[in-house]
Order: C-alpha cells, then structure tokens, then sequence
C-alpha cells in the first residue's frame, strides 16, 4: 500500500518488486532479523533486509527508484524456510520474536546501511546476529574497523 500511494501508478500490483510475499501487518520498525513468522503451515525466519539494485529500477522503468526505495526505509526483508507448508492469502501471520538479547529492527539495520554510521553498541548487536548471513558481518568490518570486535 505504501509504494501504491507514493507511486501514482495502476500498474503496480504483488509481485511488481519482486517480493514473493506481499503483507500489510508487519511493520518495519517492529520486525527483527531473527524473528520468526508462522504463516499458514510454514515458519520462517527474518534474515535480512531487502535492499535495491538497478534491476528494480530497470523493471518500473525508473532508474533512480533504488535510491528512493532505500531513503523511503521500506525495503522489505528476506525469510528463511524453517519449517515448509501451504501459505494462502489471508493467512495470520503470527511474529515471534526473536529469543536472542541483541534486537535489530530491519528498519534500524536499514538505517545504518543508509547513513554508513553506527554506534559501537550497534555494529556489536548486529554482529552478534546469528540469523544474519555472514556476508552482512563480513561488510560491517572495513565499515567499522575501530567498531568490531
């Protein structure tokens, strides 16, 4: 819904991202890597955020809509299987939140992406994330050298 209102367009339908899930519940703010959704008869886990490249630009025949998509902080994330079943439209979706004592909002990751700034206590939550694929760590170390442990 928020891309249908900042994007005047009647083109854009599910799918017009690329996204393989479309939901209007979870927030950004509220979501964390780690967390966990139970959809349907499938339970998966949030991994990452979902960032532009040019090929979403290509695909909405915008070149600069990366750049927005990024500022806008309503990225999406990826999920991770943990569990395989039937999804179907209108499904609850039910958040459980991540048991670990460091919580990153994908919002707040997405924040730190944005900006390349982050306090200490950041850069060691999100490298004590252990959902977050190890690329994700591997970039926060030339980032932050004087940051990571």
């Amino acid at each position: 819904m928020f891309w249908k209102t900042a994007l005047p367009r009647d083109d854009l339908r599910p799918g017009s991202f690329g996204e393989n899930l479309t939901v209007e519940e979870l927030i950004k703010d509220q979501v964390a890597i780690g967390d966990e959704l139970e959809i349907g008869t499938a339970r998966l886990q949030v991994t990452q955020p979902r960032l532009p490249c040019f090929k979403l630009g290509l695909a909405l025949g915008l070149p600069g809509f990366p750049k927005a998509f990024l500022e806008s902080g309503s990225t999406g994330f990826y999920l991770r299987v943990l569990q395989e079943g039937t999804i179907q439209a209108g499904d609850p979706i039910h958040l459980i939140p991540s048991r670990g004592a460091a919580r990153v909002t994908i919002a707040g990751f997405v924040e730190v992406y944005r900006t390349q700034q982050a306090t200490r206590d950041q850069v060691a939550r999100i490298s004590s994330l252990t959902s977050l694929p190890e690329t994700w760590k591997d970039w926060l170390a030339p980032k932050f050298p004087e940051r990571v442990k």
